[in-house]
């Protein structure tokens, strides 16, 4: 195709390469395809809080997406453009998890979207090393490769001590979580 987008299937596969809002629309409906697959496959799947977190996240990002095709082009600073892209993504997945979060746990984390804006630059090349630590540690202990794994572990504990610093610091902020259990939703 000369558009530039995969069309494998009738499903785009990501929607930040098109440059209309069909690619965008197209991956909801996939996503709830998948959703509604899965659900055939396991119906008590639908009560499983992980799956409910993460099929409402995933759609707060796709139409997030779709909003943002319509205005990142009018954003000239490309520095300017990625915080409000990521903002607008985080936030976007942030608040389409917040029902389930207050209804599941009796919890309204207001420092969640913040707390996940300062930690998701660092969950990329964390889950990068644990890949390639989990692969060495297939190697035989010898020399040169526990050097190697010894190093990248050391690097893994200081992103996820970063993480938790961050949890810890948003945390300890007055209103950080807002208590729930006295709001009838059930």
């Amino acid at each position: 195709d000369t558009d530039g987008i995969s069309h494998d299937s009738g499903v785009y596969y990501y929607p930040g390469d098109a440059k209309d809002k069909t690619a965008a629309f197209d991956s909801v409906s996939a996503l709830f395809c998948a959703g509604a697959l899965i659900i055939v496959i396991s119906p008590y799947s639908v009560f499983d809080v992980g799956m409910q977190l993460s099929f409402m996240s995933t759609l707060g990002i796709l139409i997030a997406v779709c909003v943002l095709l319509g205005f990142e082009d009018r954003i000239k600073n490309p520095v300017l453009r990625f915080v409000l892209t990521s903002f607008f993504i985080t936030f976007s997945a942030v608040s389409f998890t917040v029902p389930i979060c207050v209804y599941n746990f009796g919890q309204l984390s207001t420092m969640s979207a913040f707390s996940n804006l300062l930690v998701t630059p660092v969950m990329t090349p964390l889950l990068a090393l644990l890949l390639i630590l989990a692969l060495m540690s297939l190697l035989p202990p010898i020399g040169i490769v526990t050097s190697v794994c010894t190093f990248i572990g050391w690097l893994c504990e200081l992103l996820c001590s970063f993480c938790i610093a961050v949890a810890r610091f948003n945390s300890g902020f007055l209103f950080s979580v807002i208590e729930t259990d006295n709001v009838c939703l059930k």
